[in-house]
């Protein structure tokens, strides 16, 4: 199993970026790569900018440790497995952490998932220098 992992410094400060993960209806408006996201119960539907379409099951939403924990159920790659997660923490002078970390499998859909999650990091980072 690969394991994706990035932790990306934000010009936010914790409690909004944590407002904008915790919003798991909300995440196209967090994520450019997903142009339409919405929650019924604990499924969250989401429609890429591709137009291509995710089911994800939400598995928590931890607010004192500030996490949310999903797992693609249905979408565009074969997965016989994923997991991920988000989390924020506090950093200095009203920045944030953001750790995302995903278990995939087969292995040989990391680097193509990897490259999904990295655009995102990157437009994130653009948003939030």
């Amino acid at each position: 199993m690969a394991t994706i992992y990035k932790k990306l410094e934000l010009a936010l400060d914790a409690e909004t970026l944590w407002k904008r993960v915790a919003d798991v209806g909300g995440i196209s408006e967090l994520l450019d790569g997903i142009s339409h996201s919405a929650v019924d119960g604990s499924t969250r539907s989401c429609t890429l900018a591709n137009g291509a379409q995710l089911t994800e099951q939400i598995i928590s939403v931890d607010q004192t440790r500030r996490r949310v924990a999903y797992t693609i159920t249905a979408g565009p790659l074969p997965f016989t497995f994923h997991a991920a997660s988000m989390a924020v923490e506090a950093g200095g002078e009203g920045r944030s952490a953001l750790t995302w970390i995903t278990d995939v499998a087969p292995d040989e859909l990391a680097g193509p998932l990897g490259q999904m999650i990295d655009d995102e990091c990157r437009k994130l980072e653009a948003r939030f220098p």
